[in-house]
């Protein structure tokens, strides 16, 4: 991977988290200094806009009305703003929009991202204090390409990846006809919410929640959050499949249920299976996360986050445990690594883990400080001498317990020793079972990261193994 090529996946990744609103102070200054530092990355930045903004929709008048200001602006015509005029307007739309901790971007950076925010205004969310979202009306809409969010009235929030096609057969109801679509049900009045696709329905039981449908292929259901009923044509109408934040299953019109083992989140809106992100050109460091578990043990999935590791980042799928650096900071090179959520339950089963790299890469892991190494990591890692904390507050079953607390070195109730492992090349690296035996249950299951190598560097590492 050249420095160029790395350069866009960290500036592609700032956007990323800009765009969610959770871009912090110190990753606005690395976007200052690489829109104010090179012609390339400015105009990569433009393109990576323009492809996210490119929405072309379909659908009764109602919508086109509610969101003619968005396609003038945001249409596949549009053009990157070049003008002096339009850079300082797109200057202040942009500044107008972004919280006051935001203004330190200097001037510069600030006319070289305005050529390409202002194309991109069905973007008004891009870390907005008072978002425009366009409300979805009962009828068919097509996204050829982008990602869109949208609100769902008196249910809470659909966001799509292009292409895709859904139709709101009634306020309660949405069909999916192909495409990517993430429901989050933020209104106790949108339980019950029903997402219809072709192998099966989907009902909401409060919660967060994304399907995949694909021609050719079983369609994909992953909870994020809360819980979601699953009803198959192919099983008996009696019968629902209830799933649990943290499960994923593939199913068809056959009725066999199929686990999803790991997804891909932080490069689109919404969320990737493993299968799919391993057939772009543009691969990200960790492509694929199995195990040994089968589908009657267990339905929970893996979540590969791409370059999202950073203080309060999420742990597991299955908990909102966070993690968080001790004495005020986590290790510098951790920060935007790629990492994977695994899950707390069956942590006390023996089973293996294999990741698959594309690349050189390092990879950490974080290990319970009250487990004893077992053979398998001292063997094949060392430890680096760092810790991090785990904030474990905020479970939903133990009404004492003190909520979680946001930033570095707050409410951390368990520390985590990092141990280390370089890998040559792409390939697979196999991890093993937390234990063996019984033990105390309050243990956390471990965490795993990747940082990708230089090629130099993997070489003289290659070389210095063999002697």
């Amino acid at each position: 991977m050249t420095e160029q090529v790395k350069r866009e996946r960290r500036l592609r990744e700032i956007l990323v988290a800009a765009s969610a609103g959770e871009a912090s102070d110190s990753e606005l200054e690395e976007l200052n200094g690489m829109l104010a530092s090179s012609s390339e990355l400015r105009d990569y930045a433009t393109l990576f806009m323009q492809q996210v903004g490119q929405i072309r929709w379909s659908s009764q008048s109602t919508i086109a009305s509610s969101l003619s200001g968005i396609t003038r602006t945001c249409g596949t015509d549009a053009q990157p703003a070049t003008s002096a005029d339009s850079a300082a307007s797109g200057v202040q739309w942009v500044r107008d929009r972004l919280p006051s901790s935001r203004a330190h971007l200097s001037q510069m950076a600030w006319a070289a991202a305005a050529a390409c925010m202002v194309v991109v205004a069905s973007w008004a969310w891009f870390a907005a204090e008072e978002p425009i979202v366009p409300v979805v009306e009962v009828g068919p809409v097509n996204v050829d390409q982008g990602t869109i969010r949208m609100k769902l009235v008196n249910v809470g929030y659909l966001i799509a990846d292009g292409p895709a096609e859904f139709e709101l057969e009634d306020p309660m109801r949405l069909r999916v006809d192909s495409g990517r679509v993430n429901i989050d049900v933020t209104q106790p009045s949108g339980h019950g919410f029903v997402v219809a696709t072709p192998d099966g329905e989907v009902t909401d039981l409060g919660t967060r929640f994304g399907v995949d449908v694909q021609s050719g292929q079983d369609t994909g259901l992953v909870v994020f959050e809360g819980e979601v009923d699953l009803r198959v044509p192919g099983r008996d109408r009696q019968s629902v499949e209830r799933l649990i934040g943290g499960e994923g299953v593939l199913f068809g019109k056959s009725g066999q249920f199929n686990r999803i083992m790991s997804i891909g989140t932080g490069r689109t809106a919404t969320f990737q299976r493993s299968g799919d992100i391993g057939r772009h050109s543009d691969l990200p460091l960790i492509v694929n996360v199995s195990d040994t578990l089968l589908t009657a043990d267990t339905k929970r999935f893996y979540e590969i986050v791409y370059g999202g590791f950073k203080e309060d980042a999420l742990a597991y799928v299955d908990r909102p445990y966070e993690w968080n650096g001790m004495r005020g900071k986590l290790p510098e090179y951790l920060l935007g690594a790629e990492y994977i959520k695994t899950f707390n339950d069956y942590k006390q089963r023996e089973f293996e883990i294999t990741v698959q790299l594309s690349a050189a890469a390092d990879v950490y892991l974080l290990w319970d400080k009250r487990i004893p190494a077992p053979q398998w990591l001292a063997e094949a890692f060392e430890e680096t001498g760092d810790v991090v904390g785990l904030d474990t507050g905020g479970l939903p079953n133990i009404a004492s317990r003190r909520r979680i607390e946001k930033g570095a070195g707050r409410s951390i109730d368990f520390h985590y020793n990092v141990w280390h492992c370089r890998v040559d090349g792409a390939g697979v690296i196999t991890l093993g079972s937390l234990q063996q035996g019984d033990t105390e249950t309050s243990i956390s299951m471990y965490g795993i990261l990747a940082v990708p190598v230089a090629l130099e560097e993997s070489a003289v590492h290659a070389v210095q193994k063999s002697d």
